[in-house]
């Protein structure tokens, strides 16, 4: 197969591959993007783990429901589709209280919850900004937070003028006040959160899901985070799946040319700039040469990207050896998919807790992982949860 020549030339057709494909190729730019597996999508994929039975082996949760991409690249137009939740969250404390705490489409619920639990009206962290903003006060929030372009480097800016804090203000000025900015997360809950399951159940999820609860000055960044699973409340019809395909179909509408199997060897470099990439021999279309006009873009993390892919003779030593001290070895969920013949009462479930989780993930330890030296503080956890 003959050599060819695009403007942009993207290496991997997951979420962010194909998600830049498909912004760029409306922008009129000529792309091709360059696949390893057989289907593009990354971690947004569907597992048939039994028949019949369909899961979500890694991206679980929609957090980019507020992202403008759904709009901007027309999503709905080429498929895709939403399955809102009524609850999407609930606790259960270590005396056996359970609280179902609702969920964006259903708010009543988590407050009758709570409302039984605190004998007063319930303060939820969440809840004061949903109730005060409604959605389209809380995507523009969310979008101040997490899709704004950042500041440049040497432009100073106080930190009640970040857009999340002016977006802040124009849509809840009753709850302004300049305290605001200095706070953990964890300041927010003990003065506005009176129960103490909702306070380390919020602080739990802002840890999974963004800047950390205890930081100072993050406690708007660290809430930002459970509002998005909030905002989303629901995961895309038919799966994680569904949602890549209707983002490479975006991309493909708009002119984009997406090759499979295509496994990329090298990123050619000529006068210090990527010009294109070859395949490696073993891709559909053997040692190819895919030329890009302006641009070579990476979607594989950053040490496949400059030690394998670019190469250490095109790189500056210094930079190779910051690249090789990149840690990829960040916190990770686990998610356990129980199949069961008949749906578990809320009692079956307390009283299975220790056995279908604890003991499970324990099993999944020993038998999937392979631990370093740091794992044995975990272990040690693992213990004293089993006991």
């Amino acid at each position: 197969m003959q050599d060819e020549r695009f403007d942009i030339v993207v290496v991997g057709g997951g979420h962010n591959g194909s998600t830049i494909a498909a912004y760029l190729a409306k922008c009129g730019l000529s792309v091709c993007v360059l696949e390893e597996r057989s289907e593009c999508g990354g971690g947004q994929e569907n597992t048939e783990a039994r028949p019949g039975f369909r899961i979500d082996p890694h991206a679980t949760y929609l957090y980019g429901a507020a992202a403008p991409g759904f709009e901007q690249l027309e999503l709905a137009k080429y498929g895709f589709r939403m399955v809102y939740y009524q609850s999407m969250a609930g606790l259960v404390t270590l005396d056996g209280v359970a609280a179902n705490l609702g969920g964006r489409f259903n708010r009543e619920v988590g407050l009758e919850s709570l409302r039984r639990f605190t004998g007063t009206e319930p303060v939820d962290a969440e809840g004061i900004f949903m109730a005060s903003m409604g959605d389209d006060g809380m995507r523009d929030l969310l979008r101040a937070l997490f899709w704004t372009p950042p500041f440049p480097s040497d432009y100073e800016i106080e930190p009640k003028d970040a857009p999340w804090w002016k977006v802040f203000r124009q849509l809840l000025p009753e709850f302004w006040t300049d305290r605001l900015v200095d706070m953990s997360f964890i300041d927010f809950l003990d003065e506005f959160v009176p129960w103490e399951p909702l306070r380390a159940f919020e602080a739990f999820a802002a840890w999974y899901c963004g800047a950390h609860p205890s930081w100072d000055g993050m406690m708007l960044p660290s809430l930002g985070g459970t509002l998005l699973v909030g905002f989303g409340s629901g995961s895309p019809r038919g799966g994680m799946h569904t949602y890549a395909h209707a983002i490479i179909r975006s991309a493909i509408a708009n002119g984009a040319r997406i090759i499979t199997n295509a496994q990329v060897g090298e990123i050619i470099v000529k006068d210090g700039r990527a010009v294109g990439v070859q395949l490696n021999d073993e891709a559909s279309f053997p040692e190819k040469t895919v030329w890009a006009n302006k641009a070579v873009i990476s979607a594989v993390d950053v040490k496949q990207t400059f030690t394998k892919l670019v190469g250490k003779s095109h790189l500056d030593a210094s930079f190779v050896q910051k690249v090789r001290d990149v840690s990829l070895k960040g916190g990770s969920l686990f998610v356990l998919s129980v199949i069961v013949e008949n749906y578990l009462s809320i009692t079956e479930i307390a009283i299975s807790s220790q056995n279908l989780f604890i003991h499970l993930v324990w099993q999944h330890l020993l038998i999937q992982w392979s631990f370093s030296t740091h794992k044995p503080e975990m272990l040690t956890r693992l213990k004293v949860l089993q006991s």
